[in-house]
């Protein structure tokens, strides 16, 4: 059974995939640089924001020092904030399935958002203080699909294990919405549920289980994976 659960953020527990969409496309629109939504979400969602600017570029014919790109990604952030500021952007269900959780299970966070982003909304959620770990785009070299998140989050973890084993790869259920991140689960060893808010769950069939919403997260949902590959 998991001892420990790792929450991707966007399209898991917060509903702005399409905010970020927009976001990306505006300040790319700005370099004279078309991003579409059939591209951003057919090629690029479970990227970072690097993963995802370095993609458009490069496919626009377009190559970014590291000034270029922290630049763009400072202007993204700042119309991100500005776009969701004032608003609970959580789905509907997200707070109580974390509150769920959290009696039971280490929580983490793995995900390609900036932490200022992650912090902000969770703080505003009043759901912080019951992620032990948040592993940030800034906290990695390579983002989803490179396992680099998870294996941090599971150092971390394990970093406030007190007297306790530690955990291991197996023992930490990912839950994920993307393609990317499910890979990335898979390559750190650990098990995957999939939520089917941004691809339909019959393309999610990579994943150990699938539900419909973060609604549905139980206990039941958390454990069913482990019994299947039991």
């Amino acid at each position: 059974m998991p001892k420990a659960i790792i929450f991707d953020f966007n399209g898991i527990l917060a509903d702005d995939e399409e905010a970020h969409f927009l976001m990306f496309q505006r300040v790319l629109g700005e370099e004279g640089i078309l991003l579409t939504r059939d591209k951003y979400y057919g090629e690029y969602l479970g990227y970072d924001d690097r993963g995802c600017f370095r993609a458009a570029c490069l496919a626009a014919g377009r190559r970014l020092s590291d000034e270029d790109l922290a630049g763009l990604i400072e202007r993204k952030s700042a119309y991100y904030s500005a776009h969701v500021a004032g608003h609970d952007v959580l789905y509907p269900g997200a707070a109580e399935a974390v509150w769920r959780m959290s009696g039971g299970y280490a929580l983490a966070v793995v995900s390609g958002a900036l932490r200022n982003e992650i912090d902000g909304i969770l703080e505003r959620a009043g759901l912080r203080s019951l992620f032990r770990v948040v592993v940030a785009a800034e906290d990695v070299s390579a983002g989803k699909p490179d396992p680099e998140g998870f294996v941090r989050a599971l150092a971390k973890l394990n970093e406030k294990q007190t007297g306790a084993r530690p955990l291991q790869p197996e023992e930490c259920l990912v839950i994920e919405d993307s393609h990317a991140g499910i890979e990335a689960a898979r390559r750190a060893g650990m098990p995957v549920l999939a939520i089917a808010h941004t691809y339909p769950a019959e393309s999610l069939r990579d994943a150990d289980d699938v539900i419909p919403s973060i609604a549905d997260l139980t206990i039941e949902a958390v454990e069913r994976p482990a019994r299947r590959n039991a």
